[in-house]
């Protein structure tokens, strides 16, 4: 008997089975999409970035060019001894052996020890040692297997060729501090050097260029096991500036024969900055390489402050080199015409007080011409009191003293131009007409820079506005006239010309041979100390009867070419006595290197 087929169903709980069956797949499926599709980039991501590390490359700095191209500051290669921290059982005993093959004196071993701790991955290397000499170099590379853990690669230092010569100028280079994070955070998380003074600072953006990779595949440990890929840096662009270097450097070696000075030159048809030398000097290339104890406290034990940018930070009466702007303000005022006369006897007496000339036996009458000329005293004792000290300082400031004309300098100093109101409120005393004839002398409590002073003689050569520059502008810069009368700028101008080369002129040792190239100047000797009458009685008034860090400033401005202002300087010369008789001389010098220069590469129309 044949039995019909038993019908197939689908009872419940096979049903159900079947339901979570498919449930469980599709959120399996959704699941593997999510994290495979959808998070695939993310988690890729993720997973490489335990697998390697990024370890960036400092980049070479860009040079620094004079107005002719020629470097100033460049990058050299060298090698540095390097430790990988994670290669070293006994980190210890690896510092002492290394200390018996290079010299590991600049380093404290505690603090070393005490880094070295906190690097524990090959990703960030322990510097060791900068500027490995060929010698230490081989040492190393023949020691392998005695100093496990240390490499040498290869490093690009700053370096500057002329060394102190354009020391203060150009400034240095350092690794930055925690007060510069800020700035230059990158710098200090990757230990670049940065611009730390000088041209080096204020350029400092611009010349770092740009940073390069490496990618590296590291363990579970962070340790590296091989490189990955590499992307070079790029060297920062180089940026020219108007200084030049030949004459730097000859400007250098004229005010090393003294103990301390500084010298500025400017270009007065763009204002650049041709020269800006303070000796003595000191060397920026420690500085990229840790200065020994030793040398650091010699530098700053220096009576003579190499580590000062004299032009810009160097404060000194000006003395007689005010005079011209003095006669100019009395002038303006229509106080004293060019006929007026006062008669020099040796000192005008105020209030039962001498106030002595430089000439003991007094220069007889003069008038404005021969008060320059010769240098009075007396002649300027008795403008000032006519003038008024508010007139007097008004003119200064328009020929440029008590203004910063370099901002980013931070060292630089604005000097001083004292009023009544500030006397009143730093010494708590009253202006007196004392203090004005002091002032109308470049004495008292007046100070400038040598910067002010040369371009206040840039005003007075052009009777324009002129501003000094350390570089190149896009578009050549415009200087507006000053608001004087041009026939008594040409009078001050004719003087300064007889000062330099009239039969009395006090500057004539300031000459040079040259027809087309005549110097117009002043010199000026600035007091250090009060000579007293006690001193006077007994002939005590010579730089010889005093140590040298009380005798007087030598000074001296001027320009050139007389008919056709091309250049200004001015020249100090710390403690160096009579301006006529030191910096007169110096700023000749000076101005023959610029016609011999001009000689070898005519200037441009």
């Amino acid at each position: 008997m044949i039995l019909p087929p038993t019908p197939t169903y689908c009872s419940r709980r096979t049903f159900l089975v079947g339901i979570i069956k498919f449930l469980l797949t599709g959120s399996l499926v959704g699941r593997l999409y999510f994290l495979q599709i959808q998070k695939g980039h993310q988690y890729k991501t993720l997973s490489d970035d335990n697998r390697t590390a990024l370890r960036f490359i400092p980049p070479p700095r860009g040079r620094l060019l004079d107005r002719k191209g020629r470097p100033l500051a460049l990058n050299i290669t060298t090698f540095q001894a390097l430790l990988l921290v994670d290669k070293v059982v006994d980190l210890q005993q690896t510092i002492q052996r290394l200390g018996s093959v290079i010299d590991m004196s600049h380093l404290d071993p505690k603090a070393l020890l005490c880094t070295a701790k906190k690097k524990r991955s090959s990703l960030f290397p322990l510097m060791l040692k900068e500027r490995l000499t060929w010698e230490e170099v081989t040492k190393l590379e023949t020691n392998p297997i005695k100093i496990p853990g240390v490499i040498i690669e290869k490093n690009l230092v700053r370096f500057y060729p002329f060394s102190e010569k354009i020391a203060h100028f150009l400034g240095h280079v350092g690794y930055p501090t925690p007060q510069e994070v800020p700035f230059s955070a990158s710098s200090v998380v990757m230990e670049w050097p940065v611009g730390k003074l000088g041209v080096e600072k204020i350029f400092n953006k611009e010349l770092q260029g740009q940073e390069g990779l490496r990618s590296l595949e590291v363990n579970a440990a962070r340790h590296v096991v091989r490189q990955l890929w590499h992307q070079p840096p790029q060297e920062g662009p180089s940026k020219q500036l108007h200084l030049d270097q030949e004459l730097q450097c000859y400007v250098h070696d004229q005010l090393q024969e003294y103990p301390g000075g500084a010298c500025v030159v400017m270009d007065l048809r763009n204002g650049g900055l041709l020269a800006l030398a303070s000796t003595p000097g000191f060397d920026p290339n420690i500085f990229s390489q840790g200065i020994p104890h030793p040398l650091w406290q010699s530098i700053i034990n220096n009576p003579s402050h190499p580590l000062v940018n004299k032009p810009l930070a160097g404060l000194y009466p000006p003395g007689s080199v005010l005079k011209m702007v003095v006669a100019l303000a009395a002038l303006e005022a229509g106080v004293i015409t060019p006929s007026t006369t006062v008669v020099c006897r040796g000192h005008l007496t105020l209030n039962k007080h001498p106030f002595h000339c430089h000439m003991k036996e007094g220069h007889g009458p003069m008038t404005v011409y021969e008060a320059i000329k010769c240098s009075c005293d007396v002649f300027f004792y008795d403008v000032s009191l006519r003038t008024g000290i508010d007139r007097m300082l008004h003119f200064l400031r328009i020929f440029g003293l008590g203004e910063r004309f370099m901002p980013f300098f931070p060292e630089e100093k604005e000097g001083l131009l004292p009023t009544p109101q500030w006397k009143k409120k730093n010494r708590s005393e009253r202006w007196t007409p004392a203090d004005t004839l002091l002032t109308s002398i470049g004495q008292g409590f007046v100070l400038a820079n040598p910067l002010q002073i040369a371009v206040m003689t840039g005003r007075l050569a052009t009777g324009r506005r002129i501003l000094p520059f350390l570089a190149p502008q896009t578009t050549p810069p415009h200087f507006p006239l000053l608001p004087v009368n041009p026939h008594h700028l040409q009078m001050i101008q004719y003087i300064m010309h007889q000062t330099v080369n009239g039969e009395r002129g006090t500057s004539r040792r300031a000459q040079v041979p040259f027809a087309d190239f005549q110097v117009a100047g002043k010199t000026g000797t600035s007091q250090v100390r009060r000579i007293t009458l006690q001193a006077r009685r007994e002939g005590r008034i010579k730089a010889r009867h005093y140590p040298w860090k009380e005798r007087d400033h030598a000074i001296f401005c001027g320009y050139a070419p007389f008919h056709s202002p091309r250049y200004s300087l001015s020249v100090v010369v710390e403690h160096g006595g009579s301006g006529g008789m030191v910096a007169g001389p110096l700023g000749a010098n000076i101005f023959k290197k610029l016609y011999e220069m001009e000689k070898e590469s005519p200037p441009s129309p």
